[in-house]
């Protein structure tokens, strides 16, 4: 996902589920701090791929 309103489409589809699994991938070249590169989020029956930088993931 890459832009907002796919973003709060699944969201919203996530947030009423039971369980939902989570994975998270940083990066940390030329910076002290690491930044949020990828977010993996999958359901029972869905899962999304989550590009932070393109989408407004806060």
């Amino acid at each position: 996902m890459d832009t907002n309103s796919q973003l709060d489409e699944f969201a919203d589809y996530a947030s009423q589920q039971d369980v939902y699994y989570l994975d998270t991938e940083f990066h940390r070249e030329k910076t002290y701090f690491p930044q949020l590169a990828l977010i993996q989020i999958a359901t029972g029956t869905r899962l999304a791929v989550i590009d932070p930088v393109s989408c407004d993931a806060t």
